[in-house]
Parts: C-alpha cells; sequence; structure tokens
C-alpha cells in the first residue's frame, strides 16, 4: 500500500498485482486497488480485475468452458469434453524445453489411455503463431492442438496461473478439476 500510495498512476504497480492476485485475499486486494488514480483504473489491466473478482472463488480450478482459442486452421473453436473419463488440459510453448521434453510421456499416456478413458487438449502460449505451427510439425501430437492469442491470454491470465509452463489440468467426466501438475509426472498415470 505504501508504493502503491507513493506512486498511484503506475502501470507497473498494477501489473505486479495483477500477476500475484492469487497471493491476496479479495478484500485486502479490493484496498490495494483503491489507492490507484482514476488514470490508472480506467486502464484496461485494472478493469481485468473485476473480471478476476467474479471468479476468484474458482481460480485455477475451473473447466475452460467459456474460452475461445485459435487451432491450426486459424478458427475459433471452444474446448469440447467428449466422453471420455478423464480431459488432460495442457499449457505449452514451443520455445519452452521442458514442454517438449515432456510431449513423448504424454504419447505414452495419450495411446495407452484413449479414446474412451483419456482426452489431451494442449494450449500453446507462444506469441509467434508459426512457431507453434511449426512445432507441431515436429512434435506430431495426434490430440488436440490449440493457441492462446492477446485476447485469449488476458482471459487465461484471470482465470488460471500459469506463471511457468508446462502446466497441466486433469479434469474428470463432470469438468471438476482432479490434478494440476507442473512438468509430468508419474502421478497423473496414477490419477487416471
Amino acid at each position: 500500500i505504501q508504493k502503491i500510495k507513493k506512486y498511484p498512476y503506475s502501470i507497473s504497480l498494477l501489473k505486479i498485482l495483477f500477476y500475484n492476485k492469487e497471493n491476496f485475499l479479495d478484500k485486502d486486494l479490493k484496498k490495494q486497488l483503491s489507492y490507484f488514480t482514476n488514470e490508472a483504473k480506467s486502464s484496461s489491466l485494472f478493469k481485468s480485475f473485476d473480471s478476476y473478482f467474479k471468479t476468484s472463488a474458482d481460480f485455477d480450478k475451473v473447466y475452460p468452458t467459456n474460452i475461445q482459442f485459435v487451432n491450426n486452421d486459424g478458427d475459433f473453436k471452444l474446448i469440447n469434453n467428449p466422453n471420455a473419463t478423464f480431459h488432460l488440459i495442457v499449457f505449452w510453448a514451443s520455445w519452452c524445453g521442458p514442454c517438449r521434453k515432456e510431449i513423448p510421456g504424454l504419447k505414452k499416456l495419450y495411446k495407452k489411455y484413449k479414446p474412451n478413458t483419456l482426452k489431451i487438449t494442449s494450449i500453446s502460449i507462444d506469441e509467434n503463431k508459426e512457431s507453434w505451427i511449426k512445432a507441431m510439425q515436429q512434435e506430431q501430437m495426434p490430440w488436440e492442438q490449440f493457441i492462446a492469442i492477446d485476447s485469449t491470454r488476458k482471459l487465461l491470465d484471470t482465470k488460471y496461473n500459469i506463471k511457468a509452463i508446462p502446466k497441466a489440468y486433469l479434469f474428470n467426466k463432470e469438468k471438476k478439476l482432479v490434478g494440476k501438475f507442473e512438468g509430468f509426472s508419474p502421478q497423473l498415470e496414477k490419477i487416471i
């Protein structure tokens, strides 16, 4: 609060606060936000807090039902959850070494448990679509692939804690979260 009072116009402080939003109780976060100037409060970043507060109780644990992602054909699509027992949603990027390293393990799981038990959806946070497409061609991942464009990434930041990748969310048939993983984990198969 002292820093915000000293620099109430600072968009950088606002960014830091948004990046760490899950570390505060909503009431404390709202108090900190109250010290920013009207100019800072009119920014799109400040308005992102409104979206966060509406869903903060479900932060980092809700199925991405209402978020449209771009597929490799350039079409906007929603993630669908067919009748698979589990749906693994993996956030990754072409430039991320650990992300690329986990792909062979994901392929083994997919081959072993598909189609009725496990569905996988990969969502790239690449900023360069060509790099993403090249990585998909190299890795030959046989499951659903999407990329999060700018507007989608802002929505992801509001709903999920994706500060490090690879990060995976395992949901059951009822779209309830049953596990979160940073990097490939043997625990994933144990849950399945």
